[in-house]
C-alpha cells in the first residue's frame, strides 16, 4: 500500500525476478522507497523542504515525527549512498570517470537536478541488491 498526497492509497505490484544466480529479487518501482509507506514524491518534498509540518495539517499526511525520521534517514545514509552510487555508477550506469572523480557529492548533484531525484538515487541501489539502514 502506497500513501500519496490527499490521503489517496494505492496498491503497487512489486515484480519478483529470478537472478542468474538462482535467487529471487524484488524490483523496486520508482514511486517507492523501501520500508516507507508514502510515495517518493511526498518524501522528496519533505527532504527538499517543500512540505513542512505546518503545510500538512491533515491526518492523511505524514506527521512531524515521520518527517524528522525521513530527514534523519537521509543524513545517516548519505555517505553509504555516495559510495554505492559511485560503485554502481561506474559498473552499471555508465557514469563518466570525470563525474565520479570530480569530488562533488552525487547526492547533491542529483538533488540539484530537480524533482524526481529520490527514485534516481534509491532505485539503482536497491535493484543492485544493496541496502540502506532504515
Amino acid at each position: 500500500m502506497c500513501r500519496q498526497y490527499g490521503g489517496h492509497k494505492s496498491r503497487i505490484q512489486i515484480r519478483r525476478m529470478k537472478c542468474s544466480c538462482g535467487r529471487l529479487h524484488n524490483e523496486l518501482p520508482d514511486c517507492l522507497v523501501p520500508h516507507k509507506h508514502y510515495a517518493c514524491t511526498v518524501i522528496e518534498d519533505v527532504l527538499d523542504g517543500v512540505s513542512t509540518p505546518s503545510d500538512l495539517p491533515s491526518e492523511d499526511h505524514p506527521c512531524e515525527a515521520t518527517m524528522g525520521r525521513w530527514q534523519n534517514f537521509l543524513k545517516r545514509n548519505t555517505l553509504r549512498i555516495e559510495g554505492m552510487l559511485r560503485s554502481i555508477g561506474h559498473s552499471l550506469l555508465g557514469f563518466s570517470d570525470e563525474l565520479l572523480s570530480a569530488g562533488i557529492s552525487l547526492v547533491e548533484f542529483l538533488r540539484r537536478m530537480g524533482s524526481g531525484w529520490l527514485p534516481v538515487l534509491v532505485r539503482p541501489i536497491y535493484n543492485a541488491g544493496h541496502r540502506l539502514r532504515p
